[in-house]
């Protein structure tokens, strides 16, 4: 009992010092584990700028994954009336879903933060061990996650893997696993 009470005090005298985003942060991550204890959380990431309706049937879709460890962190690059749009559509629709959704302006003042700020921007919200990109045009096929999971946790190496899809005639590029890529 000594020794446990011992380690109780120094952890909280090292944990008392965090900023209250973090002890949020891991509240969450212990939250998800338990929720999902035999599974690994995902985080989706996904960007937008101008096409909401594109994006509330997105979130729409992702109500039909096979994989239920996961959490949508959405980049929000638009101004004015479409980002309060958004806000608005999240309050009145977040409780029909069993995932989590978070929502972070990517916009400073009047300016775009553009697509590879915003995407950070949404690492740096992510709790989940595994990131998926996601545009908010592309619907993601009903095995999309649990197929990335898979793939991922079959390496017990712990490298840090990158998984990506071919975008036609173009360079590759790690978006492409809408339906019709599935189909």
């Amino acid at each position: 009992d000594d020794i446990a009470n011992k380690l109780r005090d120094a952890a909280w005298r090292t944990v008392r010092q965090y900023h209250p985003d973090i002890h949020a942060r891991e509240y969450e991550k212990l939250f998800r584990k338990i929720l999902h204890p035999d599974t690994v959380p995902v985080s989706i990431i996904m960007p937008t700028c101008g096409r909401n309706e594109a994006l509330f049937a997105n979130i729409n879709k992702l109500a039909e994954q096979t994989y239920k460890n996961f959490e949508v962190v959405i980049c929000d690059d638009n101004r004015g009336r479409e980002s309060g749009e958004i806000a608005g559509w999240l309050k009145e629709n977040r409780g029909r879903f069993a995932f989590p959704i978070k929502h972070v302006w990517t916009t400073k003042m009047d300016e775009s933060y553009g697509l590879a700020k915003a995407r950070n921007m949404g690492l740096i919200e992510a709790t989940g061990e595994i990131v998926v990109f996601c545009d908010d045009r592309l619907i993601m096929h009903p095995g999309a996650v649990a197929a990335f999971v898979t793939e991922l946790t079959k390496h017990s190496d712990n490298k840090k893997l990158w998984l990506w899809g071919s975008k036609g005639v173009f360079k590759t590029f790690v978006e492409k696993f809408s339906y019709r890529d599935w189909e």
